[in-house]
């Protein structure tokens, strides 16, 4: 068999856009590899106290039904003196009480010390009232902070519009906190923001249209947060790209906001165990093409438990048990160490 010949006919030129395309990608792999070789971080804490543990993490797209993150830590380092970070390591920190008496040092951290921050402070004292307010304003510099834990912490409404400079932010989390949500209209620089949780707060239905200001929000959960329908029009008029919403122990919510429900036609994955839904209005939640919803069992006869596998045979049914707490509350009420 004669070979092919590799060429033949005129030399085609590729076309302009083409050209630029090409360019454009060639930059961009030579801005990630200058990216990742200068990832490495000096990380420079008090040398007289202990204010916390450095962290191997991971910035995981894998949640449990709550949007809490499924992955383990691996603590590099007590936060003390200097600690050398290797390049391509993403980097937690969890603060020890000392951080917040100490907070001068955090001036000295370059701004993309950390990728992940757990912050959870409750004042024990008047004269350390403040103190989770400061820690906010100085953690504010920390631009490179990706994930954001506030639950069960000193968080306001007030004190979390020094969030605004987060811009990276991907993940935030102010469950079981003091906030109606009025934060959400000074937070519009979060383009960025997929996840958001604010489980067991009162936020006030009104302040869920400044969910518009995260247009690229997926993951949102409101469990035990008093919305009645009028709070799921709001939420389904402002965030068209959820893919997992969470409605668990909202009493209030009933078969009315099934119509809006069926209208996020990205939905995957739906809690709602402990609202007023009813066999009737999950039945017209069938053609959604869910991957896993969550309901409670009490809501519902044996027969219409059948039925309901029926109705959903490709997905994962999680089904809660009677006075079921949430991991929320559960960590409110856990013992301390």
């Amino acid at each position: 068999m004669p070979m092919a010949k590799v060429c033949s006919g005129p030399r085609t030129k590729l076309p302009r856009v083409e050209i630029v395309l090409l360019s454009t990608l060639f930059l961009l792999a030579i801005t990630c590899q200058s990216t990742i070789a200068k990832n490495s971080r000096t990380l420079t804490f008090p040398n007289n106290v202990v204010v916390g543990r450095v962290t191997s993490c991971k910035l995981s797209e894998h949640y449990d039904s709550d949007g809490q993150t499924l992955y383990t830590e691996k603590v590099i380092a007590v936060a003390r003196g200097k600690v050398e970070v290797a390049e391509n390591t993403l980097v937690g920190f969890n603060p020890s009480p000392e951080f917040y008496r100490n907070l001068d040092f955090v001036a000295a951290l370059p701004t993309n010390a950390f990728d992940k921050m757990i912050v959870k402070f409750r004042p024990a004292t008047d004269a350390e009232d403040m103190m989770f307010t400061r820690s906010l304003k100085c953690i504010s510099r920390l631009n490179g902070i990706k994930q954001l834990n506030l639950n069960n912490s000193d968080a306001t409404d007030e004190n979390l519009s020094d969030l605004n400079n987060l811009q990276q932010l991907l993940w935030l989390d102010v469950s079981v906190t003091n906030v109606d949500g009025s934060f959400l209209a000074k937070l519009n620089r979060l383009k960025q923001l997929h996840t958001l949780r604010l489980n067991e707060t009162s936020i006030k239905e009104d302040n869920l249209k400044y969910l518009c200001n995260f247009p690229n929000l997926q993951r949102l959960f409101l469990n035990s947060c008093y919305l009645s329908d009028n709070g799921v029009t709001c939420l389904t008029n402002y965030c068209p790209k959820l893919s997992n919403l969470s409605l668990s122990g909202n009493t209030k919510i009933t078969n009315a906001s099934v119509p809006k429900l069926v209208s996020l036609k990205k939905l995957k994955h739906l809690s709602l165990n402990d609202t007023s839904i009813s066999f009737a209005g999950l039945k017209k939640l069938s053609g959604l093409g869910l991957e896993s919803l969550r309901l409670s069992r009490k809501e519902y006869s044996q027969a219409q438990e059948n039925e309901i596998k029926k109705l959903f045979p490709k997905i994962t049914l999680h089904w809660t048990g009677l006075g079921e707490l949430s991991k929320d509350t559960k960590q409110l009420f856990a013992p301390l160490h």
